[in-house]
């Protein structure tokens, strides 16, 4: 688990986001629901006009996706 940073930058001793993406959050855990709780609150710690996808990773998502990826067999 762990928030990951991407782009930002250091701009007066304090760490300031440098464009789209500026971190990445992972949640580990046996099923994707957990994982995705674990996710969210790790990103909570991030403070600050930050905008993030709450969808990513949610069950709902997931089955999405494989029902495309088997759609496409």
């Amino acid at each position: 688990d762990g928030l990951f940073y991407a782009s930002v930058d250091i701009q007066n001793g304090k760490l300031v986001e440098a464009g789209s993406r500026t971190v990445a959050v992972v949640g580990i855990a046996d099923i994707i629901t957990n994982a995705e709780k674990i996710a969210e609150k790790e990103i909570s710690s991030v403070t600050g006009p930050l905008f993030h996808r709450k969808d990513i990773g949610t069950d709902a998502v997931v089955q999405e996706r494989i029902e495309h990826m088997n759609s496409l067999r």
